[in-house]
C-alpha cells in the first residue's frame, strides 16, 4: 500500500513529534527516534 502525504501532512507530522502528547506516550530514549507507533499514533490523532 502506498500513502501520499502532502506538505501539510508532513508539518502536521512534525508538530506532533515536538508535542507534549508524544512526550508523554515515549520513554526519553526513544524520542529521538520517529517509529512507526509515532505515524500510528498521529493517523489517529487526525481522525
Amino acid at each position: 500500500m502506498v500513502t501520499y502525504f502532502n506538505r501539510k501532512d508532513l508539518v502536521e507530522f512534525g508538530n506532533y513529534l515536538l508535542s507534549e502528547e508524544r512526550k508523554n506516550r515515549t520513554s526519553e530514549i526513544n524520542q529521538s527516534n520517529v517509529t512507526h507507533a509515532d505515524v500510528e499514533n498521529w493517523k489517529s490523532a487526525q481522525k
